[in-house]
């Protein structure tokens, strides 16, 4: 039977915390319209406070409304996590309370700069929100049980129990100890977590550099009687080796262990040393305040101080060759629809490449392609399983099969598995599929129609893709794919950088690129896709580059003003089916959303790239290079 007054001390914290929540999220707010340019990060920072707070609405909906029988467990499991997350707002409400204001409404300079580079303390805390909103969600599971042993079965889940202890660690990362021998320096941050323990602590700590500061530390006072000028003479002569062993020297105030340097020749010595080693570590430890360590000292040979001068000399040469290299490349990030991977792959084969993809790339094309025969054939499932030619046939099972075949379900990575095979084979050799295809009033996409006719060779067990199948596929890889072009004296580096791609990472490209392509795909063209856009070009990290759109499938936007009105995605267009007046409203709204007055250049563009698209995109990377380097020579 759970003790009343602790949920009645839970429901008072979780108001309190409520409140400060609320003015954090109400300063946040205010920082955010303040902020002139739209940054993601703080549209993700009010986002995970906001269902922090949700989820603390529900926790004190349950303590108002709670039965008489509940979980001792749950409300001291309850109580934990509130008790985790007083101390996390409260750090929290601490970070933002510090930002100010201008006058004239906007941020400080020196709240700009905090707030940009205190990213370290900022992932941290958003980890934490995430972490906190998830235990929560996991408690109100076990809240809305009215059953004690239901209650019990979820708290002991093992997804419940690692995230409490993960909430454990976090709250004891809070609380910060500070004795009078702490030392806090202007890098010195509110959470103890990152000055206690780090994921590479253990790679550090036994580096050279470490090894010898570590050693220092355990050295403590010397005894007030010195040793002989010969016993150190002699030392300094034991200390050349690389052999250690322990000495117990008794001394008038007991025993006093000291680590010498001894040589030894005998295997069987090698051998106790090494038995031992444990033994006298753990001796060590117990012993360190009255343990007395040597540096250790090795000779440095002629020979070895040249050759470390070489290799010093090596690298500067190095960096001085990158730095070089550096200066005469320049990087294009292309960002926008799917449609971005035909721009990319028609710019690399417009400057006399062989392939668009490398070998490695080709087989990670694999999973995705494999992905797309199968919605291929699901896409001519759906047109049989309507047509008068399959009614009453067996072949309708077979296509209702390949219908709830999910690509989630199946481990593309290592191919199609045997009954799958033998499921799309069944449907592409029916009589009723092979006049589908042959049907001139059938429309398929440019996609379906390749696959399909590659089918049986896509389907063996050894299928490497080509690149024209990495060309004709319509997702592009993941991960970041590459490609280096030849401008004269100069080499620029265009980078895709995929689909699952983390936001710290896109912003990090593009704080280093000299421009952005962005494509817009007009047949699917939507409001999310101006979002992206206008997130894009109003970054504080462009400030210095220019950005190229590009808005594409010009055929398809004309198909789709005849099936669907604008107006339905756009109310505010009156244009009508008329594909100028479309052509220009799209034209007119993104420029207009380009609020940080980014040097830009628009282009309309077919499905099909010919040479003259081409030809136009490389003359407006060619003038955008002209005119940033002039206003970087020649500022305003």
């Amino acid at each position: 039977m759970a003790d009343p007054l602790s949920i009645i001390g839970t429901a008072g914290a979780i108001a309190n915390i409520i409140d400060v929540l609320t003015k954090t999220i109400t300063t946040v707010c205010d920082m955010r319209q303040a902020w002139k340019i739209a940054d993601l990060a703080v549209f993700a920072f009010e986002n995970q406070l906001n269902l922090l707070k949700f989820a603390l609405f529900e926790i004190q909906k349950w303590t108002e409304s709670r039965s008489d029988e509940q979980s001792h467990q749950l409300v001291m499991q309850v109580d934990s996590c509130v008790t985790c997350c007083r101390l996390l707002i409260g750090k929290i409400d601490g970070e933002v309370s510090q930002f100010e204001k201008t006058v004239a409404g906007g941020l400080e300079l020196g709240s700009k700069l905090s707030f940009l580079f205190k990213t370290k303390d900022m992932e941290q805390i958003q980890r934490m929100v995430d972490q906190q909103t998830h235990t929560l969600t996991l408690l109100l599971s076990a809240c809305n049980s009215n059953a004690l042993e239901e209650q019990t079965r979820i708290l002991q889940q093992p997804k419940t129990i690692q995230a409490l202890e993960v909430m454990d660690r976090d709250t004891a990362s809070l609380i910060v100890h500070r004795d009078s021998d702490s030392i806090v320096t202007a890098t010195s941050v509110s959470s103890s977590r990152w000055s206690v323990q780090f994921a590479f602590d253990r790679e550090l700590f036994i580096s050279k550099v470490y090894d010898k500061w570590i050693r220092k530390l355990a050295t403590t006072r010397r005894s007030s009687s010195h040793r002989p000028d010969d016993a150190t003479q002699r030392d300094h002569q034991l200390i050349s080796a690389n052999q250690t062993s322990l000495t117990n020297q008794p001394t008038d105030d007991g025993q006093q262990t000291t680590l010498t340097q001894t040589e030894t020749n005998t295997s069987e010595e090698l051998y106790l040393s090494s038995a031992n080693f444990g033994e006298r570590m753990n001796s060590l430890t117990r012993t360190a305040m009255g343990i007395e360590m040597q540096p250790l000292r090795r000779s440095r040979t002629t020979s070895s101080l040249e050759l470390q001068t070489k290799e010093s000399q090596r690298i500067d040469q190095n960096l001085k060759d990158d730095l070089k290299s550096a200066k005469r490349e320049i990087k294009v990030v292309i960002l926008g629809s799917k449609s971005r991977k035909r721009v990319f792959e028609e710019m690399r084969l417009s400057d006399g490449q062989p392939q668009c993809y490398t070998t490695e790339q080709l087989r990670l094309f694999r999973p995705i392609i494999l992905g797309t025969v199968l919605e291929s054939v699901q896409f001519l499932a759906k047109k049989l399983l309507v047509s008068e030619a399959t009614r009453g046939d067996a072949i309708q099972t077979f296509l209702e099969d390949v219908l709830i075949c999910g690509k989630q379900d199946l481990d593309l990575d290592n191919g199609f598995e045997p009954w799958v095979v033998q499921l799309l084979r069944t449907i592409m050799e029916h009589a009723a599929t092979k006049a589908l295809m042959t049907d001139e009033t059938l429309v398929l996409p440019e996609d379906v129609d390749y696959f399909l006719n590659h089918i049986e060779r896509i389907m063996q067990d050894d299928y490497v893709p080509t690149d024209s199948d990495a060309i004709n596929c319509p997702t592009p890889l993941p991960g970041c794919v590459e490609a280096a072009f030849n401008m004269g004296q100069l080499t620029m580096r265009l980078t895709d950088l995929g689909n699952a791609i983390k936001r710290a990472k896109v912003f990090s490209q593009l704080e280093t690129a000299t421009a952005v392509i962005f494509v817009f795909d007009l047949s699917s063209l939507n409001d999310e896709a101006f979002l992206r856009y206008e997130s894009t070009v109003n970054l504080h990290w462009l400030r210095n580059s220019f950005i190229i759109v590009i808005l594409n499938n010009s055929k398809g936007f004309a198909k789709r003003l005849t099936n669907k009105p604008l107006s339905d995605e756009f109310p505010d267009y009156t244009g009508g089916d008329d594909e100028g007046n479309a052509s220009k409203y799209i034209l007119s709204k993104v420029k207009a959303l380009n609020r940080s007055d980014l040097r830009s250049y628009v282009h309309f563009t077919n499905a099909v790239y010919d040479d003259g698209d081409l030809y136009r995109i490389w003359r407006f990377l060619q003038d955008g290079i002209i005119h940033r380097s002039l206003r970087l020579l020649v500022p305003n």
